[in-house]
């Protein structure tokens, strides 16, 4: 592998309500400097040893790093990428990549008062990784394990849940905690409400999601009907590392996603937009999502800095 010089540079992060806030940060001197960063660690990674590295600080593990890059994430239909590393930049010491680790990240910031904490998957490094870093929450996971499997069932020590009809009780987590699974669910509303629903009051609805910031309205690409999938657009797959197969993706999210959340009941909605090369935190633009149940207060910690 190849390791490139790390560069210094704080941990930054905006939160965007708006469109335009979302552009102002991505047209600041700051973001660009960390952008053009990005294209050389891409190169590095695209290139015929197939993987980089850079030295850095895991603020999930405390300690010096490697954050690795492969090439399959930043070359995409032959052309470079550098917004595969947010799925990249994976810590040799906790094996989370750039978003996951922006995760545990934001929920580590802003533990007062929380108890319990529901995450949209179960077997994978995050889930161990959480339960690890929060001894004193309780942390509860799940996995998709097909529509014959009844919510809340467990089979070998997996426990299944649909995010469009949730089988826990109303109102009894402070937080839920999805990362990249909206984008796979036929009607991403419903499972927006359901974890409005199972939320306590006060409570936080955190999540990725690949999102397009040019674009205002979400786009549909297949809807599910009694009869199978139907395709408004070609099929698009994205790994699923659960079952070593593919998801499908019904829905590309842009802006419209805010106003969602808004009108299933969240108080507020916002997208926050993170970059730390030192911390590796890649993927332009890299960010995640809050919206909170209940009237507005603080929440998940979030400077600009």
């Amino acid at each position: 592998m190849r390791e490139l010089a790390a560069a210094g540079g704080d941990l930054h992060e905006v939160v965007c309500a708006t469109a335009e806030r979302y552009a102002e940060a991505l047209a600041s001197a700051s973001f660009r400097e960390h952008w053009l960063a990005e294209q050389d660690i891409a190169a590095a990674a695209a290139g015929f040893l197939r993987r980089a590295w850079i030295r850095g600080v895991c603020r999930c593990c405390d300690r010096q790093t490697r954050f690795v890059v492969k090439r399959r994430h930043v070359l995409l239909d032959g052309r470079l990428r550098s917004e595969g590393l947010r799925n990249s930049m994976v810590c040799s010491g906790c094996r989370l990549s750039s978003r996951q680790r922006m995760i545990v990240d934001v929920l580590e910031r802003d533990l007062e008062g929380v108890a319990s904490i529901y995450l949209c998957e179960q077997r994978s490094p995050l889930f161990t990784r959480l339960c690890e870093r929060l001894p004193s929450v309780r942390v509860v996971g799940s996995e998709y394990l097909g529509p014959e499997s009844r919510g809340g069932a467990v089979g070998a020590g997996v426990r299944h849940e649909d995010v469009q009809a949730l089988s826990f009780a109303d109102a009894c987590f402070d937080r839920v905690v999805s990362c990249d699974v909206l984008e796979h669910v036929p009607d991403h509303r419903r499972a927006l409400r359901e974890a409005w629903r199972v939320l306590r009051p006060g409570g936080w609805f955190v999540f990725t999601i690949p999102f397009h910031g040019d674009t205002d309205e979400s786009t549909v690409r297949a809807v599910a009907t009694a009869t199978g999938v139907q395709h408004l657009l070609p099929a698009e797959y994205h790994t699923n590392p659960f079952t070593n197969g593919q998801s499908l993706v019904f829905t590309d999210f842009g802006w419209s996603i805010l106003r969602d959340l808004r009108e299933v009941g969240f108080s507020t909605a916002e997208v926050v937009l993170v970059w730390s090369r030192r911390h590796g935190y890649c993927g332009s633009p890299n960010q995640w999502f809050r919206a909170h149940k209940g009237p507005p207060g603080a929440g998940p910690a979030c400077t600009r800095r």
